[in-house]
């Protein structure tokens, strides 16, 4: 994204990509001021689109966001500037600005796969707070609209996407092919910070992955991080739906409890 492209855009664009923003908005103008009431930009970590006037104003402006980015926090600020001699510009007047920090979500799910199943979860992940890149080779499983959270990516190359995913993301292996979903699992448990690894299918599947993954040369810690079957204990429904809402039943229970757990260190960690 560019400096060309317009806030709303920007910020919507951000926002389904997992990244934190601030929306700085002019609220209110006394005198002459570089912009009207109701301009807006949109500060990311190295990125600013649209203008609220350019200049000091909006270099302090575009510090403060970097701040606010920086504690990763969801906030409101309200800042008065004098435009005058303090920030060395021509205008004159006071502008008043309101800073909102739109914090990137820390649930990211990689969803390997476009079936039947994948289709279910991706219209249940629609509705969380929770960013998802939907990766398969076959462009015509792809429904034409998708969620504004779900970002659906066409490539075969499934192990640059595992290679390229944000550390701490939540993996679901759920494609249309066994040596697929063992070359993705052996990407995944190659690396050491993710958070999950699910692999749909039946416990034998299960049995034979890793022993596969065994005669990879994979440790018994590292396989005791692959999950298969999926989904809660007790819910054996077959039909799409079904396993999806008990796949993301699950997931959703394990990151609370991921949740808890972080807040309760941090807390003790402040003690």
């Amino acid at each position: 994204m560019s400096n060309t492209i317009r806030w709303p855009n920007a910020l919507a664009q951000l926002l389904k990509e997992g990244r934190s923003a601030v929306l700085v908005s002019i609220i209110e103008t006394r005198g002459s001021s570089p912009r009207e009431q109701g301009a807006k930009m949109v500060v990311a970590k190295q990125q600013i689109f649209d203008t609220i006037g350019g200049g000091e104003l909006e270099f302090r402006a575009s510090n403060i966001a970097y701040d606010m980015l920086s504690s990763a926090e969801s906030a409101v600020q309200f800042v008065d500037f004098p435009l005058g001699p303090e920030l060395n510009q021509c205008c004159g007047g006071n502008v008043k600005l309101m800073f909102e920090c739109f914090p990137s979500s820390n649930f990211h799910i990689q969803l390997y796969g476009a079936g039947h199943v994948a289709r279910a979860m991706v219209n249940l992940f629609g509705e969380l707070d929770c960013t998802v890149r939907w990766i398969d080779e076959r462009t015509d499983e792809f429904p034409q609209e998708v969620p504004d959270n779900i970002t659906s990516v066409i490539t075969d190359a499934f192990a640059v996407e595992v290679e390229a995913a944000p550390s701490s993301s939540w993996h679901l292996i759920l494609t249309h092919s066994h040596s697929l979903d063992l070359e993705i699992c052996d990407a995944v448990l190659s690396r050491a910070d993710f958070s999950y690894c699910g692999l749909i299918g039946s416990k034998s599947k299960g049995t034979r992955f890793r022993k596969r993954l065994t005669e990879r040369g994979f440790s018994k810690t590292e396989l005791s991080r692959l999950n298969s079957p999926i989904g809660l204990p007790g819910m054996d429904g077959k039909r799409p739906m079904e396993i999806a809402i008990s796949v993301v039943a699950d997931l959703i229970q394990r990151h609370q409890q991921q949740q808890s757990i972080t807040t309760h260190h941090i807390k003790l960690v402040e003690q």
